[in-house]
């Protein structure tokens, strides 16, 4: 899906993924206020391990690899024309107010360090409607507004999977 904003007239389309993304089973992360943008990095894995080369002999050994934690960043775009729910702003509300609105809304519920153990898990539903989980850490947050982009900004979430990987 795409969505069009006319930007100091000029028209910007944002591009959001056929993914789509939950915290907790309640708090999405594609809504009309904010959408994370690329979710492929959390579709990848990283490994640790090497294998063992011995002296004077030809190769190496193999040695196995096991998955280590996860840390990405996903990049995302806000919209401070228009509520979570979808509902636009209204005067008295500025764009400049709702746009904090939104953010305040999302470091609520993705950012802030939940209670104990402090995980959240994460829903993703992928393209062809299967879905993967796994608990993760916040472990940063960026939020830029960049000049000319009246109503619009940028983040980029960041997020620790200690399991590796979503299954």
């Amino acid at each position: 899906m795409s969505h069009s904003k006319v930007v100091c007239g000029v028209s910007r389309i944002i591009s959001f993924p056929e993914e789509s993304g939950q915290i907790n089973g309640g708090a999405t992360l594609n809504s009309p206020a904010w959408s994370v943008i690329d979710w492929d990095p959390l579709l990848g894995r990283v490994v640790r391990g090497q294998d063992l080369l011995i002296p004077n002999a030809d190769g190496v050994v193999a040695r196995d690899r096991y998955i280590d934690r996860l840390e990405v960043s996903l990049p995302m775009v806000f919209d401070g024309n228009v509520q979570n729910n979808g509902v636009p702003y209204t005067a008295p509300t500025t764009v400049a107010e709702g746009l904090e609105m939104n953010r305040q809304s999302f470091i609520s519920v993705a950012v802030n360090l939940p209670a104990s153990p402090g995980t959240r898990v994460l829903d993703l539903t992928l393209a062809d409607g299967d879905v993967v989980s796994a608990a993760f850490h916040c472990i940063g947050f960026e939020f830029v507004k960049p000049p000319g982009w009246d109503g619009i900004a940028r983040a980029v979430w960041r997020i620790s999977v200690p399991s590796g990987r979503l299954t």
